[in-house]
């Protein structure tokens, strides 16, 4: 393809506000290098809300918020501060019953690993917020906000902070078809400690509604 070359390969060199190049080698970037292959089509730069209610001008990729959209300016936008249990480390405490839900100003912040249930080709769970259950008995712990929240909801449990996902559900198939979730964790023993994330199948899908927990 290029007889006499040095054979490095070539890609997308992203300069932010400034611009794009293409067919740029990794050494020459002064930008951020997209990859072998990737083109300025791949360079996509916005407005992104942070967790505080601040904002940067980043590359999409490098947005661990809420990412407003291509050349979106952050003049042009009103960041919304995340609640309190917006990440796994501020969960809110919450015991057997119903507890209230809102996950509106909440921001993406977990990890893309929902593939423990049918995840309809969505490995994310967005706007997701965080609550920890200690297991009250021996026994089954239900979780659910099957036919009690008004947004497609998704449920995921962890038995710690940044580890594995040990459960989830997409939809529970409720009376009303609200896309809502259900899911149960059996063999607990009381003491047990899990840590409920609970967000939208779609990003800014998001609402209000209630979520019960019972053992």
């Amino acid at each position: 393809a290029a007889f006499g070359g040095d054979c490095l390969p070539v890609g997308a060199c992203c300069f932010g506000l400034d611009g794009c190049a293409d067919d740029v080698k990794e050494a020459d970037c002064v930008g951020e290098w997209l990859g072998a292959g990737s083109s300025c089509a791949d360079c996509v730069s916005g407005a992104c809300c942070n967790s505080d209610g601040t904002c940067e001008y980043l590359y999409s990729e490098d947005c661990t918020g809420a990412f407003q959209g291509a050349d979106v300016l952050c003049a042009d936008v009103q960041c919304a501060v995340a609640p309190d249990n917006d990440i796994c480390d501020n969960a809110l405490s919450i015991s057997d019953g119903d507890t209230g839900v809102d996950n509106t100003s909440a921001y993406t912040d977990g990890p893309p690993d929902f593939n423990l249930c049918d995840n309809f080709d969505v490995e994310q769970v967005y706007n997701d917020i965080w609550f920890s259950y200690e297991a009250s008995c021996d026994g089954d712990v239900t979780i659910s906000t099957c036919d009690t929240v008004d947004f497609d909801s998704r449920l995921a449990v962890y038995a710690s902070c940044g580890g594995a996902m040990i459960a989830c559900n997409d939809d529970c198939g409720g009376a009303n078809n609200t896309l809502s979730s259900e899911l149960a964790i059996t063999d607990v023993s009381a003491g047990d400690m899990l840590y409920i994330r609970l967000g939208s199948f779609a990003e800014g899908g998001t609402g209000t509604g209630v979520l019960s927990v019972s053992c």
